[in-house]
């Protein structure tokens, strides 16, 4: 039986969980790793500007996805990516870019038009900003793909992002074949969107999971304790044979430590409920 391979998606859950309980975060680390947590997601600036690499790789974690914040709008990212892509190839790790945002103004026009993919993909077609982060995310998925490091976009909980839905997210992976997707379970409600509906439409490109859990009033909790169906999209990732990373993520909770107790004990559970065909 193939083991849950849960990771903890953001190396601030442990800096808040040291904020909220005065322990190291040295020791937080490790037990992560006493819960059965093999790796963490690392934001690729903090990875070259602080000692966040030797601490996980001090307690024994590897890097799981190096992502990052570009503003692919406005700037020529090609250097940043470059770096970007060699760092995840030397970790071994996938790539998850955050391409960038559209302005308030393109933001309003482009709210309606995200339940009808024509009309949306007309839209991002016509507007540079999105134009320049399609080709912006072009390089970075060559250069991933020439180094043999997985580049993904997320469905980004932002109303100012081109991909918070499935018709964004659509538009982006059929203009970048190469590109992949780490799929969050709980940004689709950014604009009101079925989450099982997202995974049928999109399940082919998926290469990596946040399993992000959220109250009836948005808010992250813990993994299976609130209204995200995760039970139920896991078990579509287990029958489909997906075999890669549970990324734990409940930003803000009041208790990091306790709920990535949970997050873990949920995800294990839940994955190893699911008997295979």
């Amino acid at each position: 039986m193939r083991p849950c391979n849960a990771n903890l998606g953001v190396l601030d859950h442990i800096r808040q969980a040291h904020e909220q309980t005065a322990i190291p975060v040295s020791q937080l680390l490790r037990q992560a790793v006493d819960l059965g947590i093999t790796g963490i997601e690392l934001n690729y600036s903090q990875a070259v500007s602080s000692d966040a690499l030797e601490l996980i790789t001090a307690a024994g974690l590897s890097v799981s996805c190096l992502w990052e914040f570009y503003d692919m709008p406005s700037a020529d990212e090609t250097a940043h990516i470059d770096r970007h892509v060699r760092l995840a190839k030397e970790l071994g790790s996938k790539m998850l870019v955050v391409p960038g945002f559209l302005d308030d103004a393109q933001s309003r026009s482009m709210a309606p038009l995200v339940h009808h993919f024509e009309a949306l993909a007309d839209f991002l077609g016509q507007t540079e900003a999105a134009v320049r982060m399609r080709d912006g995310l072009r390089y970075a998925s060559e250069e991933g793909r020439v180094k043999g490091v997985a580049v993904t976009i997320e469905d980004f909980d932002d109303r100012k992002s081109a991909i918070p839905n499935i018709n964004g997210l659509r538009w982006y992976l059929e203009n970048v074949p190469e590109l992949a997707l780490t799929f969050d379970m709980g940004n689709f409600i950014t604009f009101g969107e079925d989450v099982l509906s997202a995974y049928d439409q999109l399940h082919a490109r998926i290469v990596h999971v946040h399993c992000k859990e959220r109250d009836s009033e948005g808010n992250s909790v813990t993994a299976g304790s609130g209204v995200i169906p995760q039970a139920r999209i896991l078990e579509r990732l287990r029958l489909s044979g997906y075999d890669g990373v549970l990324a734990i993520e409940h930003f803000d909770v009041a208790d990091q430590r306790e709920s990535m107790q949970r997050s873990a004990r949920f995800l294990r559970e839940a994955w190893n409920g699911v008997c295979p065909a």
